[in-house]
């Protein structure tokens, strides 16, 4: 039987992304990053959104094999950043939400070729959480949604209640844990950051 599993590989050639800001608020830019087929046709549009609890994670954080496999299968690649939390309160994260697919909308046709007519919004744990409110707080709803781990019910005991598995590890005071976080309003976190603390903390306490 042929193995159908698409392999993870990475990419050859780097491509460069083209950066815009798609919002200015609260003093910040939000931005994405743009990998667009090299076609003056018009593309179909992967807007591609990161995981990290809502807490951290960024727009380069998409690996490239997958959005290498977009771009052969003839799609407009946008990644997006969007204010974290506990900075910024979910309803402020949904609003970047809305805005970022308002903009591939109305600015993608024109900046990169884009089908407005066909966006797919995808993402990952936190991020497939933030595609699946896309598939009803967007309007026009996308065309596709597609959540790899996305959170469901955000308020079920799983999530509101402390992890077993997170409590396998060292307790974080709450004090280390807050000496990582409020300073500004960050739009995305590159890497390992000091915000693991956080995370750490909030799982061990249902938060």
């Amino acid at each position: 039987m042929p193995d159908f599993r698409i392999q993870p590989r990475q990419s050859e050639n780097v491509i460069p992304p083209h950066t815009y800001t798609y919002k200015h608020t609260d003093h910040v830019d939000v931005q994405a990053d743009v990998y667009a087929p090299d076609s003056a046709r018009r593309s179909p549009v992967v807007l591609w959104i990161h995981g990290g609890c809502l807490i951290m994670g960024h727009r380069s954080n998409i690996a490239s094999w997958q959005r290498d496999l977009y771009l052969e299968a003839g799609f407009a690649v946008v990644s997006i950043d969007y204010r974290l939390a506990p900075e910024t309160k979910l309803p402020a994260i949904i609003d970047d939400l809305e805005d970022a697919c308002r903009w591939v909308r109305k600015s993608g046709p024109q900046l990169f070729h884009a089908d407005p007519d066909r966006i797919a919004v995808i993402g990952h744990s936190a991020g497939g959480y933030l595609a699946l409110m896309a598939g009803f707080r967007a309007d026009p709803r996308p065309a596709a949604v597609v959540a790899f781990y996305g959170y469901g019910d955000i308020v079920g005991p799983w999530y509101s209640e402390p992890s077993p598995f997170h409590l396998q590890q060292p307790r974080v005071p709450v004090e280390r844990a807050r000496a990582t976080v409020g300073g500004g309003l960050p739009t995305g976190t590159q890497g390992a950051d000091d915000r693991d603390d956080f995370y750490l903390y909030c799982w061990q306490n249902g938060l």
